[in-house]
């Protein structure tokens, strides 16, 4: 069972959240540089 399966309240959810925005938040920033 996955971590994040089993329950919506973990920090793991959090953390791989935070991780994804801050990720998208790096593209469009290397985007706007070359754009």
């Amino acid at each position: 069972m996955h971590p994040w399966c089993r329950s919506t309240t973990v920090p793991h959810v959090g953390n791989w959240r935070d991780r994804f925005f801050t990720e998208r938040k790096g593209k469009y920033q290397t985007e706007n540089k070359e754009s």
